[in-house]
């Protein structure tokens, strides 16, 4: 079994956040890769 630090390493991912709403009692789990500033969309 693999640790998520090796997956988000494996598919290039660079943010991972976890979030808690305590109204709801539910958490959140987010991966995702942040962009360089320059990189061009329109491309």
């Amino acid at each position: 079994m693999s640790s998520i630090f090796s997956t988000l390493k494996k598919e290039g991912l660079t943010t991972l956040k976890i979030r808690y709403d305590w109204r709801t009692d539910k958490a959140t789990l987010y991966a995702a890769k942040d962009w360089e500033g320059n990189f061009n969309f329109l491309d």
